[in-house]
C-alpha cells in the first residue's frame, strides 16, 4: 500500500482482518504502522483463519510489535509467509516469540 497511514488506520484494517473471510494475500508494507499497529494486526490474525501472505515491512516496528505478532501466529494456522524486513527489534526480543513464530511459518511452508 505504501500510503504511510500510521497506527489509526492500522486499527480500522485490523478489524476489517478480523471479519475478512475472503482475502488472501495483503501487503502493509511501508505504512509507518508503529508498535501500535501492529498490536492491532496481530490481535486480528489470532482470528483470521483466511489469510495466506502478511506484508508488514518498514513499518517502524520495535519490540512490543513483533512480540504481538509472534504471539498471534501461535493461533494462526493459515499464513504461511510474513514479510517483516527492516523492523527494529532488540537482540533478546529475537530470541522470543516472534523467533519462534517465524521458525513456525518456516516449518508450514515445507510441509506444502
Amino acid at each position: 500500500m505504501y500510503n504511510n497511514m500510521g497506527s489509526e488506520y492500522a486499527k480500522i484494517i485490523g478489524e476489517a482482518l478480523k471479519a475478512n473471510k475472503t482475502l488472501t494475500h495483503f501487503s502493509l508494507c511501508e505504512n509507518k504502522i508503529g508498535d501500535e499497529g501492529a498490536i492491532v494486526i496481530g490481535e486480528a490474525l489470532k482470528h483470521n483463519d483466511v489469510l495466506i501472505h502478511l506484508g508488514l515491512g518498514i513499518n517502524n516496528i520495535g519490540d512490543e510489535g513483533a512480540i504481538a505478532i509472534g504471539e498471534a501466529l501461535k493461533h494462526n494456522n493459515t499464513l504461511t509467509y510474513l514479510y517483516l524486513s527492516l523492523i527494529h527489534i532488540s537482540e533478546p526480543t529475537r530470541r522470543t516469540p516472534i523467533s519462534y513464530a517465524v521458525f513456525c511459518l518456516k516449518k508450514k511452508k515445507k510441509k506444502k
